[in-house]
């Protein structure tokens, strides 16, 4: 094996893009330790199933999370390491209960108008 493919990830994930570049490394791991050019997103999109290619290319672009099914497809498909898939199934739960949402505009009481507002919406209840 490569050695600059030896630690679980060159970089802490904790954005979408990073997720993606995460993937994208274990993309590129595999095909090093195989000996073969990377994988295209259709092959991959044969083999983690239920998905189109256009997706993969989302998921390893960071634009778009795969659903959890989905990332233990792609975790068995690049043949992640024990350390990597817990790294990268909790940087999944924490991305996944964290979202930005912009806004053009907000409205609240009468004659309130506030544009551009950003707003991080949690899925955590227990943040209540």
């Amino acid at each position: 094996m490569n050695d600059q493919y030896s630690d679980p990830f060159p970089a802490p994930i904790v954005t979408r893009e990073e997720f993606g570049a995460a993937l994208r490394w274990l993309r590129r791991r595999h095909a090093a330790n195989h000996g073969h050019p990377e994988l295209s997103l259709r092959e991959i999109a044969a083999r983690i199933r239920g998905c189109v290619h256009n997706t993969v290319r989302n998921y390893l672009a960071g634009s778009t999370l795969p659903s959890t099914l989905a990332l233990q497809r792609l975790l068995i498909v690049f043949e992640a390491t024990d350390e990597q898939r817990s790294l990268l199934v909790q940087a999944h739960h924490d991305l996944a209960g964290s979202r930005t949402v912009t806004v053009s505009a907000l409205t609240g009481p009468p004659g309130y108008i506030d544009t551009g507002a950003l707003l991080h919406l949690r899925n955590d209840v227990s943040r209540r």
